[in-house]
């Protein structure tokens, strides 16, 4: 049985006439044969639930037998098989529609022509050129620039990285000269642990493909004998200003065979991928955290806390390095964000960091993932991502209907603006700045289990990294009216002596894979060769 309301306005704003409607259209019709009075085949009017301006979403628990009728204006849109996101908006009341869809989610970047005709209220879930971060030959490519710029006391949070076919040669001298490392091999563009290998002989490189190759950490922290990593999960709001937020909830993922240096082929030893580790028959998936495969962050810390280690200086750090890496693409996203995004609140993010933890407590970027994978195969899956997909859009504000509104039109060119700090900066706040902090402290009344992270108390410490200063920026740090401002070496200096040198206690074991200073400069000087930005940004005025 399906249902047509034959209205096109806001119900919510008419409480009596929305239970009318409740009431006539929630009745089976009669003298209909074949209808199946069941509760399984009952279908009910489900609206959207309505926060102030913006849609209320409540996380998808599991399967339920409702069908939702088709509701009066919210809809959404799915490029891909992405089953979560589907059943989250269907419970929430939204329908699946080809184009008056507010929310548009897609596993791979857009096309130029999705954004150019976006409507002030429409939603994508990616950002123009985000695969800058997330192809992991242009991943190292931004941090070995942002190591050339600021050095790799700052940016030294990836192991030394060589970019194949290009650097094949160079791989091939260090492989003869130190025989006894180890290189992960990985391809460019893929995920789920499809095509890595380990090797250390010049003859097993891949060649004329794309490919990365990796200095392996061979002394990784270990629980229980098992390598594991952990699945951050993090969301861009905005990229003008940037606004970055971390979730608090993750996944601890453990390889199921004990970690051995040896046994190279066996990738259930070396590699944490529950794509890969679901087939090994010792894969234990169960429903209490902390046991089998697969944990929680919140089992991890209590894991760290029963024995007397601290996961919060881990925790500063990882989110240095989140926010670390988003700077370095940030300029080449902001150019194709303003070159084909015509409202600034069209486009939001969510990105997976891989991060490997050493026996020396130290944190390393292994990969970030455009699309984090929203597969659900176990109730731990269902608890954390259906949250975190529920956060999400209560975070990014999906607009509800309102009274009144005007129809707006798509626009030829972006109808925002933010030109980079000049020297008859004026201090008067326009209307489009007071929106933008209204906006920026909004999102904290949407929180949920998000925590903002750029801008914060320490955003002066990451302004350096910008490589233009920013109205927008500027202004929701705090510092609009010191535009010129540089941070302190003593306040810099005492902000990274928290994050970096303090060391957790008890430890005896001293950092296996401190980054070797002349490895990074090496490759630092190779990415110069290359010519992917200005040497004469090596002495910023």
């Amino acid at each position: 049985m399906s249902i047509n309301v034959p209205f096109q306005f806001d119900l919510m704003v008419f409480p009596k006439m929305h239970q009318n409607l409740l009431n006539l259209y929630s009745k089976p019709p009669e003298n209909k044969e074949n209808d199946s009075s069941s509760s399984e085949a009952q279908q009910i009017l489900h609206l959207p639930t309505i926060n102030g301006k913006y849609l209320l979403f409540t996380p998808f628990t599991g399967p339920r037998k409702r069908f939702t009728a088709t509701t009066p204006g919210y809809y959404y849109k799915c490029m891909g098989d992405v089953s979560l996101i589907r059943r989250t908006c269907e419970e929430n009341g939204l329908r699946e529609h080809k184009s008056e869809w507010r929310i548009l989610w897609g596993n791979k970047n857009m096309r130029s022509n999705v954004y150019t005709g976006l409507a002030r209220w429409q939603k994508i879930n990616h950002f123009p050129r985000s695969f800058e971060i997330t192809k992991k030959d242009c991943l190292f490519k931004n941090i070995a620039k942002m190591q050339a710029l600021h050095g790799i006391d700052q940016f030294g949070f990836i192991p030394e990285t060589y970019v194949l076919p290009n650097e094949t040669y160079a791989l091939e001298q260090q492989m003869l000269e130190d025989p006894g490392v180890m290189w992960i091999i990985k391809p460019s563009a893929k995920s789920q642990g499809k095509g890595i290998y380990l090797t250390n002989k010049p003859a097993e490189l891949p060649s004329g493909q794309s490919y990365v190759a990796c200095r392996y950490i061979d002394n990784p922290l270990l629980i229980n004998e098992l390598k594991f990593d952990l699945r951050i999960y993090v969301a861009v709001t905005s990229l003008d200003p940037l606004r970055i937020y971390i979730y608090k909830e993750g996944l601890v993922r453990f390889a199921t065979e004990k970690y051995r240096r040896g046994q190279i082929d066996n990738r259930f030893v070396h590699l944490t991928n529950y794509s890969v580790n679901k087939f090994s028959p010792n894969f234990v998936s169960v429903d209490q955290d902390g046991q089998g495969h697969k944990w929680t962050l919140t089992a991890l810390r209590e894991y760290f806390k029963s024995h007397n280690q601290d996961f919060s200086l881990i925790w500063s750090k990882i989110k240095d390095i989140v926010v670390k890496t988003i700077i370095s693409n940030e300029s080449k996203n902001y150019a194709s964000m303003k070159m084909f995004v015509p409202y600034r609140q069209n486009c939001f993010e969510l990105l997976g960091f891989d991060i490997l933890i050493d026996d020396s407590y130290t944190p390393w970027l292994l990969e970030v993932n455009l699309s984090p994978s929203l597969n659900t195969d176990s109730p731990l899956d269902l608890r954390i991502k259906g949250k975190l997909i529920a956060d999400l859009f209560n975070l990014v504000g999906i607009p509800a209907k309102q009274k009144n509104a005007k129809k707006s039109k798509p626009v030829r060119k972006p109808a925002w603006n933010s030109s980079t700090i000049s020297a008859n900066t004026q201090f008067e706040l326009s209307q489009e700045e007071i929106y933008v902090l209204k906006e920026t402290n909004n999102e904290l009344q949407r929180l949920g289990d998000f925590e903002r992270i750029f801008p914060s108390e320490l955003s002066f410490v990451y302004m350096p990294y910008f490589e233009e200063e920013r109205t927008m920026n500027l202004l929701v740090c705090g510092e609009l009216d010191k535009a010129k401002r540089q941070p302190t070496r003593s306040a810099e200096k005492a902000f990274l002596g928290n994050v970096y040198r303090q060391r957790l206690k008890p430890l005896t074991r001293e950092r296996k894979n401190k980054p070797n200073s002349a490895a990074y400069l090496n490759q630092a000087e190779r990415y110069l060769r290359q010519q992917v930005f200005r040497p004469s940004m090596l002495n910023p005025i």
